[in-house]
């Protein structure tokens, strides 16, 4: 038994030497009124730091600026994880602290109205919960009171709100976040969700034909189009060096974007023949492909045989 209280002792000690930060009061949650005061303090062996932008609704300690946050009167604004880092320490040690300010009539706080995403990824609706007794009876549906897209899978943190699993093209849609408080549903304000499309590379071309060869004062046709998976993109046709302007048609097929310029010429000259180039470009890059167009003189009449 002599041994043991030592033992404790040394344990403890050297824990604390690891420089590993820790917040009081204790987390990981804390629970609080509105109206409250509150204090957050971070002590480490060295320096320490708030990680991130500091809220407007936490006042900083002019004494010990970078170690402690306080509110004479949190509101449902101060709601939030809060990490504190110790910079100088070797291990990049962190603690973290979730608080809730459980308003009944503002059940939710939310951080931004609008989210991008890439096609695929994850996308985090962050609205946050302000009283975890209520995560309960939380749901996720579309703006006005429209059920989410039967495809769309996703889940929900109190502390970061809910995440829609790789999100497809078609769940941009706004958003917003609902909760059972005493019997009656209450929502969020809305958050815009776009879904972009993963760009592979520079649009697809076809020009059409591959080449040509009219005689003087015949009809021709040539075509450019081009698909994208993202409707941001251009395309135009050339001849030579000059850049063409030609009626565009577009279409969305087979989950492409489709811009097509058609070139009709009714009588043809010797102007018009040379180098054609159709070229489209969108934020990947940009592609060409070009044709080589002839144009041939009338051809003389046949002599009459005697």
């Amino acid at each position: 038994m002599g041994l043991g209280a030592p033992l404790v002792l040394l344990v403890a000690t050297a824990w604390h030497v690891q420089g590993v930060p820790v917040i009081e009061p204790r987390g990981p949650e804390l629970v609080v009124e509105p109206g409250t005061a509150v204090t957050l303090r971070c002590v480490g062996n060295g320096s320490v730091e708030w990680e991130g932008p500091i809220s407007p609704h936490w006042n900083l300690d002019p004494d010990s600026p970078s170690s402690i946050l306080s509110t004479n009167n949190a509101t449902f604004l101060n709601t939030g994880t809060y990490r504190c880092t110790e910079p100088g320490s070797p291990l990049g040690g962190s603690a973290t602290i979730h608080i809730y300010v459980k308003d009944p009539v503002r059940p939710w706080k939310v951080l931004t109205q609008e989210v991008t995403v890439l096609e695929g990824q994850d996308a985090l609706l962050p609205c946050l919960l302000t009283d975890p007794a209520l995560e309960a009876g939380v749901s996720l549906m579309r703006v006005r009171g429209r059920p989410v897209l039967r495809q769309t899978n996703y889940s929900f943190s109190p502390w970061y709100g809910f995440t829609i699993h790789k999100a497809q093209f078609t769940e941009t849609q706004g958003y917003q976040c609902s909760a059972r408080v005493g019997g009656r549903m209450v929502t969020s304000m809305g958050i815009w969700l776009k879904v972009q499309k993963v760009i592979p590379g520079p649009p697809t071309l076809t020009l059409k034909p591959a080449e040509l060869v009219r005689i003087q004062g015949e009809a021709a046709n040539i075509e450019c189009s081009a698909s994208n998976v993202d409707v941001n993109f251009d395309v135009f046709l050339q001849h030579e060096d000059t850049k063409l302007t030609i009626p565009q048609q577009s279409d969305f097929q087979g989950n492409q974007y489709q811009k097509v310029l058609t070139l009709e010429l009714d009588h043809v000259g010797f102007q018009d023949a040379g180098n054609y180039t159709c070229v489209a470009t969108n934020v990947r890059g940009i592609s060409s492909t070009s044709m080589i167009f002839r144009v041939v003189g009338i051809p003389p009449p046949s002599p009459c045989l005697a």
